[in-house]
């Protein structure tokens, strides 16, 4: 139930009080014995207010200016709510038929007594007695409140990992305040809005055949709301996507060329870097790997261009050579360590046939002429 402070225009739902015993008193200045009880109604306020009892005057005077005169006059402390004619919602609501009328609400939110304003002092305090509100010190309710803007906040930035995170850091215990609890699930609802809203245009994508989009938003939602239904539910459907044949397909594609793309990013920074053995290296994967793709295509042109440089392609072969070359000398020269003589010869007269008038011919003659 919504209702709006008399004298303010803040709104208050009695909700937030959850946690705490809340006593509603129905009155009007016009009333007698609504009068008589305001000393009493103010020491119970006095008494119990800090230990967690919520006073809430609501009253059923014709004009609000006389409401303000008194509260100002006797310096009424709780929250006024003016119910005014011809409406009485608030009367109405809890079946009010006369004042003065008192109304007590556990910390669930539920009645369990309904009498005069002035007797209501012997039920609050066999409530207190029997029943105490669990109460949150004021340091941890500062703590907690900005704890809370700033989960708003970030939610608000899509910062949605962080703002759970902040949320989930909040101490259990300090939720047992109505006002903390109200504040905690608005943010953790507003957060849950978008991150259905995030849902829902995902599958406007899906309904345009924009799979490979689709899934990205999914993956990104997945991992945004990473412990919530909605990111279980991001993931579902990206399941339910891959069973798709015809959208597998699609992702498949998708991906292959985002990743080519990635790839030929490395590739040309390696390139502007002058790092060209290494760039013509990449692109021969790139261009092997990922052929039915954008990125693909272009890596072969950049592999043609290598292979049409004369000066390039004679370093890349000598390259090439000197690699194979060095391999099969580390074989024969494992086999002569192990006393495997025979072996040992084979892989240096390959080298030596192989590559004749090289470096690499010359340093297998003197270590195959020293095998016993």
């Amino acid at each position: 139930m919504r209702f709006e402070v008399f004298g303010s225009k803040a709104n208050v739902d009695i909700a937030q009080f959850r946690g705490q015993y809340v006593l509603i008193d129905f009155w009007a200045t016009w009333c007698g014995p609504c009068i008589k009880s305001m000393p009493a109604l103010k020491a119970l306020h006095a008494k119990y207010h800090d230990k967690g009892l919520v006073v809430i005057g609501i009253s059923k005077d014709q004009a609000p200016a006389p409401l303000a005169d008194y509260i100002r006059a006797e310096q009424i402390p709780w929250i006024q709510v003016y119910d005014d004619m011809p409406n009485h919602k608030f009367g109405d609501k809890f079946d009010v038929r006369g004042i003065p009328h008192a109304i007590l609400l556990d910390p669930e939110g539920t009645v369990i007594w309904t009498g005069h304003a002035a007797r209501a002092d012997g039920e609050v305090e066999r409530r207190f007695s029997a029943s105490p509100p669990p109460m949150v010190d004021s340091q941890t309710m500062a703590s907690v409140n900005a704890m809370l803007t700033e989960a708003a906040a970030q939610s608000d930035a899509g910062e949605f990992l962080k703002a759970l995170d902040k949320l989930k850091n909040i101490p259990s215990n300090a939720l047992v305040n109505g006002e903390l609890k109200l504040r905690h699930d608005q943010v953790r609802s507003g957060i849950d809005a978008q991150g259905n809203s995030m849902l829902a245009k995902v599958e406007q994508l899906i309904s345009e055949k924009k799979f490979v989009e689709g899934v990205e938003q999914l993956k990104t939602i997945s991992q945004s709301f990473k412990g919530t239904e909605i990111s279980k539910a991001a993931s579902k459907r990206i399941d339910q996507l891959m069973a798709d044949e015809s959208a597998r397909e699609v992702i498949r594609q998708g991906d292959d060329a985002r990743k080519a793309s990635e790839q030929l990013a490395q590739a040309d920074a390696l390139k502007a870097r002058g790092k060209h053995e290494l760039a013509y290296d990449k692109y021969k994967l790139i261009a092997k790997v990922f052929v039915q793709t954008p990125a693909g295509e272009k890596a072969a042109q950049a592999v043609a261009t290598y292979d049409a440089d004369e000066t390039f392609a004679k370093k890349e072969i000598s390259k090439d050579t000197g690699d194979k070359a060095r391999s099969l000398l580390s074989l024969a020269r494992t086999y002569a360590s192990g006393q495997m003589h025979v072996k040992a010869r084979a892989k240096y007269q390959e080298i030596i046939d192989k590559y004749p008038d090289t470096e690499w011919s010359r340093i297998s003659r003197e270590e195959m002429a020293k095998l016993k």
